[in-house]
């Protein structure tokens, strides 16, 4: 299951770009448990689903298609190698997570975990995953037909938009846009993506591919100034400790 949400999420970023793909209420580590019923499984099989919350609970820095990304920016330049970056991104990962423990036991350690800097998430986040194994371990439940069938629904809406999509060149609805609504980020991006599409839309019907191919960059480069704004206003808040506009929606830093 967890491979399959891997192919998924990489084929979001790579048809779509980076929309959002936090997917929490996927939660591949209790699916089977929900779907199929706790006491189907023994007490060390509903542990291990539960341990697993730490890189299942969402996935929006799922790192299989940043790896893949990576991967493909090889294809188009000869600095490095595929084989240089496979080590690369293993040096970095090993120290990322030292460094990442580090900061946070720091920060907790000078300011507080329920501080500014720490916020409600770390309050819950480890308790989660306990709560779910008690939950599953005191409350044992039976099957659940209602889910599953849903999950039947979800499989057959997804593969009619996707025959739909390949029948028909003016069908709208996208396969991954069902897909995406499974998280609640995308009530933060769905204007800006229904906006974007109706643009595309006009530019392709009244100027055709060519103007579409030119007024690309001027998209891109409305991209790229929101991240390089948005980064200034980061590195002056981390500078000066002081919150500052975030130009992604969420809570100010």
């Amino acid at each position: 299951i967890y491979y399959a949400v891997s192919v998924t999420i990489t084929r979001v970023r790579a048809e779509l770009g980076f929309p959002v793909h936090a997917f929490e209420y996927l939660r591949v580590s209790e699916d089977l448990p929900n779907t199929l019923g706790s006491r189907r499984f023994s007490p060390g099989d509903l542990t291990g689903f539960a341990l697993y919350t730490w890189f299942n609970r969402a996935y929006a820095s799922h790192p299989m298609p940043h790896q893949l990304e990576g991967f493909k920016l090889t294809d188009d330049t000869p600095i490095i190698r595929r084989k240089q970056l496979s080590t690369l991104i293993m040096v970095a990962a090993f120290f990322g997570i030292l460094a990442c423990f580090w900061a946070y036991l720091d920060i907790y350690h000078r300011y507080g975990a329920m501080s500014g800097f720490g916020d409600w998430p770390n309050a819950w986040y480890g308790a989660w995953t306990y709560q779910a194994l008690a939950r599953w371990l005191t409350n044992l439940s039976e099957i659940k037909h209602g889910e599953i069938a849903f999950i039947g629904v979800g499989a057959i809406s997804v593969f009619f938009l996707t025959l739909m999509r390949l029948w028909f060149i003016w069908w709208p609805f996208h396969p991954l846009g069902y897909i995406m609504s499974l998280g609640h980020w995308i009530q933060f991006l769905w204007l800006c993506l229904m906006i974007s599409s109706i643009t595309k839309w006009i530019i392709l019907k009244y100027g055709g591919p060519q103007l579409y191919r030119r007024a690309s960059y001027f998209f891109l480069g409305l991209v790229l100034g929101d991240f390089v704004i948005g980064s200034l206003w980061l590195i002056y808040g981390t500078l000066f400790n002081t919150t500052v506009y975030v130009f992604f929606p969420g809570r100010p830093v």
